[in-house]
């Protein structure tokens, strides 16, 4: 994450807006990557429940409202996960290699930021509907053992839309977002590459519920469903004189928050 992004992302927040609210909030993730051979055939997979894939989210939303009612709103999230996943996988350039053949638990990083400014419009007294627009930074470490690291990273930009209800005492969001990466990389400590990643994309599910606990304190919790379709690397020539490429891939990660939000 650029901490360039990040103060030029705060900048941005003041502008026009009468309202704000900081959310920290404990995360955990149902992790689930998946990489395939270029047949489709399932070449290795890690996974995790969520008792195993834990951090937090922390996040500054601010906005207003028109005399008209339109809801305008910025919101910069950062968040942070790691924990062991589950490896099973073969051998990429053994050809009787067969999925299942390895098997190991890996530990994982997971760190993801972004920034989104959207316009709602009132359809109702109690509902408002809209999009929304923005960027962010994806960051994985994954740590395969034995020193081996591999680091994805890519900057993407986002695009969407989001409906709100507000009832008493409280409120419920449903955003769907879609993303795409700009770079994406990924780095081989091993070998001494980086890859070039193929075309990555995907998209983003939310639900988001609060209530009032006071006039300053709210309660909070969230549900994201998060997928991304990684392409192929093209293939490149390492120190041993061989040559290596990084498969296609896919990742699908359910998260669930829950905390506390502060509004000034």
């Amino acid at each position: 994450m650029d901490i360039r992004g990040i103060i030029a992302a705060i900048a941005l927040l003041a502008p026009f807006s009468n309202a704000g609210e900081i959310a920290l909030k404990a995360s955990s993730v149902q992790f689930d990557y998946r990489e395939y051979l270029d047949n489709g055939e399932l070449l290795d997979s890690e996974k995790a429940n969520m008792s195993a894939f834990n951090g937090v989210d922390i996040a500054l939303r601010m906005g207003g409202r028109t005399p008209n009612g339109v809801k305008f709103i910025h919101d910069l999230d950062y968040s942070y996960h790691e924990g062991k996943t589950d490896y099973v996988g073969s051998l990429l350039y053994d050809p009787a290699g067969q999925y299942g053949d390895l098997k190991s638990t890996t530990y994982n990083r997971l760190s993801e930021f972004s920034y989104l400014v959207g316009v709602s419009l009132p359809v109702t007294r109690n509902f408002s509907f809209g999009g929304q627009t923005g960027f962010g930074n994806r960051q994985w470490k994954r740590g395969l053992g034995e020193g081996i690291l591999e680091t994805y990273t890519w900057s993407h930009w986002i695009a969407g839309g989001r409906a709100d209800w507000l009832f008493h005492n409280g409120e419920f969001s449903l955003y769907a977002n879609y993303q795409e990466a700009f770079l994406p990389k990924m780095a081989a400590s091993d070998l001494g590459l980086m890859f070039d990643l193929g075309k990555t994309s995907g998209y983003k599910l939310g639900a988001r519920w609060s209530t009032r606990l006071s006039r300053r304190i709210s309660f909070e919790m969230e549900y994201v469903y998060d997928y991304w379709e990684i392409g192929r690397s093209k293939t490149k020539q390492a120190y041993d004189k061989k040559y290596y490429y990084e498969p296609s891939s896919e990742t699908k990660n359910n998260t669930v928050k829950a905390g506390f939000v502060y509004i000034f």
